[in-house]
């Protein structure tokens, strides 16, 4: 069973001409297949806070290993507002415009596979950030369950010019989740 929702949210960042953000929520049993043409694949943070491996889990590494396995605690980083988890990420790549960004996330159970995230975009390398970008809060009504949070933009590119993302973890049941994937997807050539 695939539950799909879809959100959509007005307002500008400073680097992008954006229409509107649209943010669309999935949950399935199973895994998800994240995207070949990540951008952040295979690299490690630049910047991060708190602890992305509670519960014996696998940690920052995972977040950018281009794989979703079976929902087990070694495939997921924690990251939350709570418990001492990890709280934000800052990776630095090269220059791009940025079409889409997916985060995978679940939990062996229904206890913690809320996702709750703001984005935000770097033209300097990260030294200044754009605009929030605000996911919103959402759970899976599944149970145990992965769960999909994609966020574009209905004129295009969701940012353009950009070197640098920061993804900052907020407020989620019993003070953290479980994240399995970050894809920052460039813009299709053409």
């Amino acid at each position: 069973m695939k539950l799909k929702y879809t959100f959509l949210a007005f307002f500008g960042l400073a680097l992008s001409s954006q229409a509107a953000v649209i943010i669309t929520t999935s949950s399935q049993a199973g895994p998800y297949t994240p995207s070949a043409t990540d951008v952040i694949n295979g690299l490690s943070p630049l910047a991060s806070s708190g602890d992305f491996g509670l519960e014996s889990s696998g940690g920052i590494p995972i977040l950018t290993d281009g794989l979703y396995p079976a929902l087990n605690l070694s495939s997921l980083a924690t990251a939350g507002n709570g418990g001492g988890s990890g709280t934000f990420l800052t990776y630095q790549f090269a220059t791009q415009d940025i079409f889409f960004v997916n985060v995978y996330g679940g939990w062996p159970d229904g206890g913690r596979d809320e996702q709750n995230f703001t984005l935000e975009f770097s033209s300097d390398n990260g030294a200044t950030f754009g605009s929030s970008i605000a996911s919103g809060l959402f759970g899976s009504v599944l149970g145990q369950s992965a769960t999909l949070v994609s966020i574009s933009d209905d004129a295009g590119n969701l940012a353009t010019g950009v070197n640098a993302m920061r993804i900052n973890f907020l407020a989620v049941e019993n003070g953290y989740s479980g994240y399995a994937e970050i894809d920052v997807i460039p813009e299709p050539s053409s």
